[in-house]
Formats: structure tokens, sequence, C-alpha cells
């Protein structure tokens, strides 16, 4: 929802109030708005006065065929994936930082503006980082087999897709308390919640990386 994140971006007055115009606009003529969670049609409902009569809470959904565990023989002992666009909302910059001095090493899927940053700044933490690039979503499920631990250390988010599809792959996913990932994983159930900073970050991965059971009990 544009006008939310753009909230949650502390984002200039000028631009917010152009973004509240059109979303105002935008809800006020159209005929049915579908979103993907309960919080963010609350959000649009009470900030836009839109008619519960015209919304409809539609999740985003995972194939759960296609996206399954079991289509890898062997997986990284030593290395953590994140998928997602390289962007500030994103907090790599907090996964690398939290990586720093643990020997465990980072593989990266999607491309964004962060991208040289990133690799400067994995760099000087000296942790190890492959840019995996795109890759096309029915190649997905086999990659993300081959790894056992997936991280997500957003500000924010709506319904993360590689998250649900990293958790339909059977993986033990992290992500920061923070919107759209809090109301997916529940903290010790089918995941761990960590907060936004480097040593909570941190001890979430070596407590995963270090302990297959706890792995496969939360995969």
């Amino acid at each position: 929802e544009l006008y939310k994140n753009s909230l949650l971006e502390d984002t200039n007055p000028v631009r917010l109030f152009f973004v509240y115009l059109i979303s105002k606009i935008s809800y006020s003529t159209a005929d049915f708005t579908w979103l993907p969670t309960k919080e963010i049609s609350n959000f649009v409902k009470n900030r836009f006065k839109t008619q519960s009569s015209k919304v409809v809470i539609f999740p985003n959904w995972i194939d759960t065929e296609l996206f399954r565990s079991g289509l890898s023989e062997s997986t990284f002992a030593n290395r953590i994936l994140y998928i997602g666009r390289l962007s500030p909302e994103k907090n790599i910059s907090l996964l690398i930082k939290a990586l720093n001095k643990t020997g465990v090493a980072l593989d990266v899927v999607g491309e964004g503006i962060e991208k040289q940053k990133l690799i400067e700044e994995a760099k000087l933490a000296n942790v190890e980082m492959r840019m995996l690039g795109l890759i096309p979503n029915s190649s997905l499920p086999k990659l993300i087999n081959q790894y056992r631990i997936l991280v997500l250390c957003s500000d924010f988010e709506g319904r993360p897709k590689a998250l649900l599809e990293a958790m339909s792959c059977g993986l033990a996913v992290i992500g920061t308390d923070r919107p759209g990932i809090n109301n997916v994983i529940v903290h010790n159930k089918n995941g761990l919640l960590c907060s936004n900073d480097p040593k909570s970050l941190r001890e979430a991965i070596l407590s995963l990386n270090e302990d297959e059971a706890k792995r496969d009990k939360l995969g």
C-alpha cells in the first residue's frame, strides 16, 4: 500500500501529500479494492474512509506443489539466503553487519539500486557474499532447497512472497519483528523473530546455523 509504505519510509512532506491525494482519489473512485492483509485493509478503510463492501482481503498465495522440500540432495552448510529487491527498506546492510566475524556466508537473489553499496559493505565487513542476480520464479524452488536458512530483515513488508516460498520449501526462516513479517512468523513456532539490530540478528542466525534439530523443527 503506497501511502502506508511512504509513512513508514519517512517520505518528505511534499511527496507524502502527493501520494495521499493519488491514493484518496484511487480508493474513492475504484469499484473494488483487493488487499493482501487485514492490517493493510484496516489501514485503507480507516485512513481513506473506504467502504468495507468494496474491500476484499486476498493474501499472497504459494504453489506448494512447486515450492516444496526435497528438490536438492545436498544443502550449503554455512551459507544463508536472501531473496528480494536490493533497496533501502529491505535493510540488507543490517544482515551484512550481523554476519561480520561469524564465518557464515551470504547469497543474494535480486537486483536493485543498493547493489554496489552492499558489495562494498560486505568487503569492509569481511563477509563472503555472492550476488546471484535475478532468477526466474520457476527456478527458485530448486535453488531455495540448496539452503537451510533464509533471512528477511526488512523495515516493513506487505505479504512477503519470498518468505512464504522459503517456508513452503521447509527452510528455517528468520525475520525482523516488523510489519508484514511478524504477522507471518510466529517466534519459535515457524521461525525466529529478532530485533532490528546486528547483535539480535547475529544471535538468531548462529542459533539456527548450529542447531540442526531446531532448524528441522521450525522448517
